[in-house]
C-alpha cells in the first residue's frame, strides 16, 4: 500500500547535505511545487554493507 510501505533510502555520495552537524537534511523531491512531506521510521543504519549497532 502506498501509505505504508518499506524500502531503502540511499544517498548519493556526491550529494551535499545542508544544516548543522547535529541535524542534516537532504531534499527528497527538489523543485516540487506541491509541498509534499515524507515521514520515515528509521529501523536500521548500514554504511558500506556494515550494519551499525544503534538502539532506537
Amino acid at each position: 500500500n502506498e501509505k505504508n510501505s518499506m524500502g531503502q533510502l540511499k544517498f548519493r555520495k556526491d550529494r551535499e547535505f545542508s544544516g548543522k552537524e547535529e541535524v542534516q537534511e537532504m531534499p527528497m523531491a527538489p523543485g516540487s511545487s506541491q509541498g509534499t512531506y515524507y515521514v520515515l521510521n528509521l529501523i536500521d543504519i548500514s554504511v558500506r554493507n556494515s550494519r551499525l549497532n544503534i538502539q532506537f
